[in-house]
């Protein structure tokens, strides 16, 4: 490969080949040089890559591609001299670099700002030619090579004017590099500029750091995401610019190392951040090379292809992406820790707390005042290392935070917590009293992990830290996802979440609720062996834990429980249907009693919410609820049989329906042979109005036979109801049978932007069917639109009656709600294989197909139609996406009554679904 030329070299390269290259000594239009520029950049944005790919710092990287631009700039603003008349005068105008552009941390297609700035006395003619010729000659060519570029033409002052408007130019201008023209006028600039934010050092302070703390709140607040943005994320190139910033306005600092000389960072810190920011500088310079357009995005579908790229070599993909991001996360929250730091400092220095001079509370070597901890003695561990963990359980009791020389000192003395102290008794009690303080744990356990000590304490945590998840739902490496699961627990105890309140009265049933603190603790530990069968991993890492911190043999056994299961009520309601009493029934068996299914209830909700904002919806809560009340129902109950509790069900529904029969208009008859056709599962959960309803129905269809209209009677009843609690609509849907009556009726709702979150189908011994959908808008919500059910029913008669291939109306559909509905979350998506499973499971007594695959137009209307296509009936659907990823669970039974429904029909069954998918 050659060799990298110095930059001054490089430099004098790039401008003898734009001379040549870019025929500037021709007089060409926009359009014919066009061309020229493109081969240009092409040509150096090539070698840049492959310095890159070599090994070359990514401070030079940044170097090179900023000089780059320069010399492309310089020559289109000569052309633009030269179109107004003004080469080689003395015209008092320069081209200015700001932000990055100025900073020259320029990645591969990061912005490009820069301001033109001119002398205010230039002639008004002279200057209104200069502005026409940049735009044209200069702003309009770069444009056309897609380059994103933010400009300004401005004098001094009003450059000044609009850096007091707006703080984001005000720290783009701190980065100004004169690029070409008038030196002096560009060095009167950087006076003026300089002496004006010399006069509110502490407003441009207090700014920042208010500044800092949005943004960081704004992208997770954490460093630990499980796709981090590299550049405005907590702990991104943003924090460390920022530091740029505050020390040139503030202390008169250029640079980190000035930062070190004035007391604010020692020489090993300053030397950890630079390593730090070269780190993320490197990565986000690949993320660019690979995507060919300006994202600082570091998702999971390009983890593993930048790791590889920057020498993480390890042939296993997951394995490779955790070594990657761990050192990514280890760089991040270097730059996060130290710039906290600083701003901490800074803080002291500028805004003095009056309370560090308070006589406070003193405890333990330690005084308490104003709401934060500070240490009496620099000693004061030292002396007695067992503080290292009581002076976290004394910022709890008393809820106050550490002072940040305090967190400073806690850093430099970890080493005192040796393991016969930190796995101690007395320790490990420590720890127990702070996971019992119910309300007040997430802080504290965060605090301790934050500063390092958590590992200390609990050893088997540190093989959890930073690890990434290989699940498409998860936004937190596990870590991360453990405290936040932590802080929703918290949330729970102290009412701050309405829609939790359901969960606080099973708290209060439990007997020592502060255990599923434990658990929550524990409930991932599994994970550091991979995630497939953590549940079981994570029992055996746990066991010995509870033991250390003294849990009695009931609690242990509860927490144990919890671990061992703690996926399981999420799977069953995500694949399972709960309406079902079997579903109940056998759930029950797996929770044994009460207390169990009480502390995983509370458990799985503090698991879903902690693990993504996105993941857990009404919806779900109101799955989760009926499953729970129903499981409960079948522990607490009465033990009656199952035919016992149909025959009252039937009765009570009866007894209902009997006091509205007569000014319903219902025949007898039609009641009667309802109840008779119907079958038993239908009675168990339906509520007297969904009955009545179903009723009406019928006998509308009914009517359109007597009507003897051929087409009406093909022509399917609906009902719409929604439900404003939950979020979504109930459609409900009578006609008489057909082939492929499910799949149809799912194209025709997705053929008019309709979600299916549920399905269930019932059908009577006359071939009536009644199919209840649970939907929503594509944008989520009930389906309120008159327009969006017209779409609908039009769908729906053209599949139903005329036989119409609704696929060209779904495509265009899908697109449409694409273009309208687009979000970032949406547009996360992870790619996994497609799977299909088909079981018989005989607990339920039902054939289930499970389908996991990538999201995309018409999946359901396929699955569907491939289950019809194999002789099969889909009676129930649950059907959720997340983040892209479709996760449906169908029970299906042979369409004909003496349908082959043996294991080997099933596999047939699941091939057919295969093949339609990978056809499709």
């Amino acid at each position: 490969m050659p060799s990298v030329p110095s930059l001054e070299q490089y430099v004098a390269d790039l401008r003898e080949d734009a001379r040549s290259s870019l025929r500037l000594g021709e007089t060409l239009d926009n359009a014919a040089r066009l061309p020229l520029m493109k081969d240009f950049l092409t040509r150096h944005t090539a070698a840049l890559r492959q310095w890159h790919a070599q090994g070359m710092d990514s401070r030079a990287v940044s170097h090179y591609r900023a000089r780059t631009m320069d010399v492309l700039n310089i020559s289109l603003y000569e052309l633009a001299l030269r179109q107004a008349g003004l080469e080689g005068a003395p015209v008092k105008a320069a081209l200015i670099a700001t932000g990055g552009y100025g900073r020259e941390e320029l990645s591969p297609h990061s912005d490009m700002d820069f301001m033109l700035l001119f002398d205010e006395t230039i002639p008004p003619d002279v200057l209104e030619n200069l502005q026409e010729a940049f735009t044209d000659r200069m702003l309009y060519p770069l444009w056309d090579l897609n380059l994103k570029v933010g400009h300004s033409m401005r004098t001094i002052d009003q450059a000044i004017e609009e850096a007091h408007k707006d703080n984001f130019t005000k720290n783009a201008l701190l980065e100004a590099r004169l690029v070409y023209g008038d030196s002096i006028l560009f060095e009167r600039f950087e006076k003026t500029f300089a002496d004006d934010c010399a006069m509110d050092p502490k407003g441009y302070l207090r700014e920042r750091l208010d500044g800092g703390y949005e943004r960081r709140k704004r992208y997770g607040n954490t460093v630990f995401l499980q796709e981090p943005e590299i550049k405005n994320g907590t702990g991104g190139l943003r924090d460390y610019q920022n530091l740029l910033w505050i020390g040139k306005v503030v202390l008169g600092a250029r640079g980190i190392g000035e930062l070190a000389r004035k007391g604010y960072l020692s020489v090993e810190e300053a030397n950890e951040l630079e390593n730090a920011h070269a780190f993320l500088l490197r990565v986000r310079n690949e993320v660019h090379f690979q995507s060919a357009r300006p994202t600082d995005l570091l998702d999971l579908e390009r983890q593993g292809v930048v790791a590889l790229a920057l020498g993480y070599g390890e042939p296993n993909l997951l394995r490779r992406i955790e070594i990657f991001m761990r050192d990514y996360y280890a760089s991040a929250h270097t730059i996060y820790r130290l710039a906290r730091l600083v701003e901490q400092r800074l803080e002291r220095d500028y805004f003095p707390r009056p309370e560090a001079n308070e006589e406070g509370l003193r405890v333990d070597g330690f005084r308490i005042a104003g709401g934060f901890v500070f240490a009496e003695s620099p000693d004061v561990f030292k002396e007695d290392p067992g503080r290292l963990i009581r002076v976290f359980r004394h910022a709890q009791q008393h809820k106050a935070s550490f002072d940040f020389s305090l967190e400073v000192l806690v850093r430099e003395r970890a080493g005192l917590a040796t393991a016969d102290i930190a796995l101690s008794p007395q320790t490990q009690g420590c720890l127990r009293q702070i996971l019992e303080d119910v309300g007040n744990v997430a802080e504290t356990l965060g605090r301790m992990h934050g500063l390092g000590m958590l590992v200390k304490f609990l050893p088997e945590f540190e093989h959890l830290t930073c690890l990434v998840q290989h699940e498409h739902y998860h936004r937190y490496t596990v870590d991360i996802h453990t405290l936040a699961t932590i802080a929703r627990l918290d949330m729970v105890f102290n009412g701050e979440d309405p829609e939790a309140a359901v969960y606080l009265p099973q708290l209060r049933h439990l007997e020592t609720p502060w255990v599923l603190y434990a658990a929550l603790l524990m409930h991932d530990a599994g994970k550091a062996d991979g995630i497939k069968g953590h549940s079981q991993v994570g029992v055996k890492i746990a066991g010995p834990v509870f033991d250390r911190l003294g849990l009695s043999s009931a609690q242990k056994n509860l927490a144990l429980f919890v671990i061992a299961h703690h996926m399981e009520m999420s799977r069953v309601c995500q694949r399972y249907d709960v309406e079902d009493p079997r579903t109940a029934s056998v759930f029950a068996r797996t929770v044994e009693n009460a207390q169990n299914l009480r502390a995983l209830f509370v458990h799985t909700y503090c698991d879903a919410n902690g693990t993504s904002a996105t993941l857990w919806n009404a919806y779900k809560q109101a799955l989760h609820v009926q499953l729970f009340n129903a499981t409960l129902a079948r522990i607490e109950g009465d033990g009656a049989s199952p035919a016992r509790v149909l025959a009252e069900a039937k009765s009570r529904l009866w007894e209902t329906l009997a006091r509205t029969q007569a000014e319903d208009d219902l025949p007898d008859d039609e009641v009667s042979a309802h109840f008779a056709m119907m079958p038993d599962g239908y009675f168990l959960n339906a509520t007297p109005e969904e009955v009545r309803c179903h009723l009406m129905m019928a006998h509308e269809l009914f009517e359109s036979l007597r009507a003897e209209d051929g087409v009406q009677t093909l022509t399917p009843v609906i009902q719409w109801s929604h439900d404003e609690a939950s979020g979504l609509s109930s459609l409900d849907v009578v006609t008489w049978d057909r082939t492929g009556l499910f799949y149809r009726l799912a194209g025709a709702l997705a053929a008019a932007g309709i979600n299916i979150l549920s399905t269930r189908a019932f059908s009577r011994e006359d071939d009536i069917t009644i199919d209840t959908f649970a939907v929503e808008e594509a944008h989520g919500g009930p389906v309120k639109s008159p327009h969006t059910r017209a779409r609908f029913e039009k769908a729906m008669a053209r599949t139903l009656i005329d036989g119409a291939d609704l696929m060209p109306e779904i495509e265009a559909q899908a697109e449409k709600i694409s273009r309208t509905f687009f979000s970032r979350e949406k547009s996360l998506k992870a790619k996994v294989a497609t799977q299909v499973q088909a079981y018989r499971e005989e607990a339920l007594g039902k054939n289930v197909v499970e389908v996991r695959a990538n999201d995309r137009i018409g999946l359901l209307h396929r699955i569907a139609k491939a289950i019809s296509e194999a002789g099969f009936d889909i009676s129930f659907a649950r059907i959720a996406t997340e983040r892209g990823v479709a996760l449906d669970t169908f029970y299906v039974a042979p369409s004909l009554s003496d349908g082959d429904a043996s294991q080997s029909a099933l596999d047939g069954l699941r091939a057919h679904i295969e093949r339609a998918l990978q056809n499709a």
